[in-house]
């Protein structure tokens, strides 16, 4: 299914502070409250962050686009294109494809910056042919930071290098599977118990993030407005 066609669930968490306004102290009681959880069910691009629910504030986003359009696995599908279609038409069609998925990148890091909030972006690492990371429109107007991680490092079998980009300058993260930083089960056994390849993990399960790697931004982001908060006079 195609970017432009397909429906993004959009989950958008939001504290029940009356105002980024109030006190430390109260912050404090109000943000660790039970949240309420609004699910926008729409294509990320079609969300107005003016008409956003008025009963609180958003207190972050995080968001994993589609990396198909980005993907060096692409090359063998491109390059049966090229052989159809010629190598003209069939960069053109992957042109529009880039475009319309930083369509829905550039739209998440409008609405965090519209509402002054945590945003969070993974996508895989690439290289210097094809990657998210090598695209400069969905990123204008956003100072951010980037950080290599692997999933084996979040409690999962395999090892699956990614790439975190935020835009607090405030997270910590274990750095990626390799050289010096092999996660305990490399270093211990030599290799890892489960691969990330077509015949190895799950795609129902190497799709999601690790619970032990969104607990921890998730903390961090907490830890960050406390910290904020704290600063308010």
């Amino acid at each position: 299914m195609s970017p432009r066609n397909r429906r993004v669930r959009f989950q958008a968490i939001l504290d029940r502070l009356a105002s980024r306004q109030l006190s430390a102290a109260s912050t404090a009681n109000t943000s660790t409250a039970h949240p309420q959880i609004v699910f926008v069910s729409c294509k990320i691009e079609d969300i107005n962050p003016a008409h956003l629910p008025p009963e609180g504030i958003f207190r972050s986003i995080g968001n994993a686009p589609e990396c198909s359009p980005y993907s060096i696995a692409k090359f063998p599908a491109l390059a049966a294109r090229i052989k159809e279609l010629g190598e003209e038409e069939a960069a053109l069609i992957l042109q529009m494809e880039v475009d319309e998925a930083n369509v829905q990148v550039r739209a998440a890091v409008d609405i965090a910056n519209y509402l002054a909030i945590c945003l969070w972006i993974e996508n895989p690492k690439g290289n210097e042919k094809a990657g998210l990371w090598n695209e400069y429109s969905p990123f204008l107007g956003c100072a951010y930071d980037v950080h290599a991680i692997s999933y084996c490092k979040y409690g999962r079998k395999y090892r699956k290098n990614t790439v975190i980009l935020e835009n607090w300058f405030d997270l910590k993260l274990r750095p990626e599977c390799a050289g010096s930083t092999l996660c305990k089960h490399k270093r211990i056994h030599g290799h890892h118990a489960e691969h990330c390849k077509f015949d190895g993990a799950a795609r129902s399960e190497n799709k999601i993030h690790p619970r032990l790697l969104v607990q921890s931004i998730d903390a961090q982001i907490e830890s960050f407005y406390e910290k904020c908060f704290a600063l308010c006079p």
